[in-house]
């Protein structure tokens, strides 16, 4: 842990603290390949938020994994739109392409 006196501390009007988990400059990439793994992220995220919760003596409450949604794979035209989970997003593409008369297909994910 390190103190300097940076302007984004120094001038805030409130309790503050800059986080850094690795360097994108080290020299053998290691830091910078750590940083692109969404488990590493994960884990950063968790840390971070158990020391505010600390910090502000509240109880840390851990996600609870979601089941998770369907995904539902949209074409149009036979050409692959995007996945979502979000019924309202299909909805959005659907009202757009029958405005079109194109070919819609919603297929549901396995």
């Amino acid at each position: 842990m390190k103190t300097a006196n940076f302007f984004v501390l120094r001038e805030t009007k409130m309790p503050a603290v800059l986080v850094e988990y690795g360097f994108m400059d080290d020299p053998g990439l290691e830091e910078a390949a750590h940083m692109v793994d969404p488990k590493v992220q994960k884990a950063f995220a968790v840390t971070t938020a158990k020391g505010v919760c600390e910090y502000f003596g509240v109880k840390y409450v851990p996600d609870s994994p979601d089941k998770p949604k369907p995904m539902y794979k949209v074409t149009v035209d036979g050409k692959e739109i995007f996945d979502t989970a979000y019924v309202e997003k299909i909805v959005g593409v659907v009202k757009l392409a029958i405005g079109r008369a194109e070919e819609i297909v919603i297929k549901k994910r396995q």
